[in-house]
């Protein structure tokens, strides 16, 4: 027999006795919590405005849950004195509601405020998936302009998951739009909708491939995927399909989405678009701004296509891309990477042309850097950077020099093999051994 809080209602709400009370829920609600991480309150406000408990599911609509408010609850502890005892799970007793709106009265009279709404309707579509209940989508195959309006961001059921983030949600994006628009018989949307709104999509290319999938939350996008595959359809995102050309008759627009397959439109007035690079020139459809970029120059040392010519780096004549490039900070010209060095002591590039190689091994420009005794180089501002008495430099701390301590020459430095040792080092023939 479940165990009971006595909750008095008699009295004015303001005046009652504010009790916490475990939330009693049923298996198939625990279970659920188990199995997706979900946690709803575990305790509730006896006093609070709209209190309920024993929350479950609803045995004829699994979209909703069932409850008792505090008026049931009463005649459930009442009852437990007499001989027509109640069970709380009752069907007979039981208030049902959809779920989304349980959720929301139970987290009010837990806290004193609601979970937020994104909150909720994640919670609710967890729960559908949960169930195995998708039917709260509807599936639509959109053409026209239908799939104008089903980018527009207000025409969303939330701005969640990458279709809340996607960049060609934008009022500023539905001129881009065109090519969908004018290529009806090559080109649809997929849609989930609820209620009207797109809770995800995806484009359908020659009625054979689905691109990718943009949804509100990971269970909507796999409904998606399900439900396209069940229409036949291939993903071709990612290359998944092989390479593959799409031929449409429109193609002349001055703005472009941004495609995330098809993004290559062959330069030869065929309107070839293709999910890889071609050989021939093209123009790249991966732009956010509704640009197209023109591609029809290879970089010269490596051979790549550079998919926007204006981005090709300039060195003579020759063309290279970003890859094979670094900007020279001396010259404050662009260099090919195989020809550049790396100053570590400034963070800088340069060309192997203005740099000399030091004893430690690293590079440093060359008008920083003096010529040792010994034919290597140190950096000039070096803090172990000694010079010899005779002008040239050397290294202290070094086995082969040592400082001058008697003569005409004390303080300085010189080469041990210039030095003798009397009561002190001094040149070699400057002071009388006598």
């Amino acid at each position: 027999m479940p165990e009971f809080e006595v909750v008095q209602n008699q009295e004015p709400v303001e005046e009652q006795e504010i009790k916490e009370i475990k939330v009693h829920y049923s298996h198939d609600i625990q279970n659920f919590m188990y199995a997706t991480g979900f946690r709803l309150p575990s305790a509730v406000k006896t006093g609070a405005p709209g209190y309920i408990n024993y929350i479950g599911c609803s045995e004829e609509n699994p979209r909703q849950w069932s409850f008792l408010d505090g008026n049931r609850i009463k005649r459930v502890q009442e009852s437990i004195a007499t001989d027509n005892e109640l069970s709380p799970w009752s069907t007979t007793i039981r208030i049902r509601s959809n779920v989304g709106r349980v959720v929301r009265k139970l987290h009010l009279c837990a806290y004193g405020k609601e979970l937020p709404a994104d909150e909720i309707a994640k919670l609710v579509r967890v729960w559908d998936k949960h169930t195995g209940n998708t039917d709260m989508y509807q599936f639509e195959m959109l053409k026209g302009e239908e799939i104008r309006d089903a980018y527009y961001h207000d025409n969303y059921v939330s701005e969640r998951g990458n279709l809340g983030s996607s960049c060609m949600r934008y009022v500023s994006c539905q001129g881009y739009f065109d090519v969908y628009v004018r290529n009806p018989d090559k080109i649809k949307l997929a849609v989930l909708k609820e209620e009207g709104k797109v809770a995800a999509r995806c484009l359908v290319w020659d009625g054979k491939y689905y691109d990718r999938i943009y949804a509100i939350d990971n269970l909507t996008e796999d409904t998606l995927r399900e439900k396209c595959k069940k229409q036949g359809l291939v993903n071709c995102y990612a290359g998944e399909a092989g390479d593959i050309e799409i031929t449409i008759k429109h193609f002349d627009f001055e703005h472009w989405p941004y495609l995330d397959s098809f993004c290559y439109l062959v330069n030869d007035e065929s309107g070839t678009l293709c999910n890889f690079e071609p050989s021939g020139s093209y123009y790249y459809l991966q732009s956010t701004d509704g640009e197209a970029y023109f591609s029809n120059v290879k970089c010269s040392n490596c051979g790549r296509r550079i998919r926007n010519s204006d981005d090709a780096y300039m060195i003579g004549d020759e063309p290279y891309c970003g890859d094979c490039v670094r900007y020279d900070t001396v010259s404050g010209e662009y260099i090919l990477e195989d020809e550049a060095v790396f100053i570590e002591r400034t963070g800088q590039y340069t060309s192997e042309d203005n740099v000399t190689q030091i004893y430690t091994g690293e590079y440093e420009l060359t008008d920083n850097v003096v010529e040792l005794h010994d034919g290597e180089y140190a950096f000039k501002n070096d803090s172990d950077l000694v010079e010899l008495h005779d002008g040239e430099y050397a290294i202290s701390g070094r086995d082969d020099i040592s400082e001058i301590t008697l003569g005409e020459h004390r303080g300085e430095w010189a080469l041990d093999e210039d030095l003798e040792e009397i009561s002190g080092m001094c040149l070699k023939g400057e002071i009388d051994h006598d």
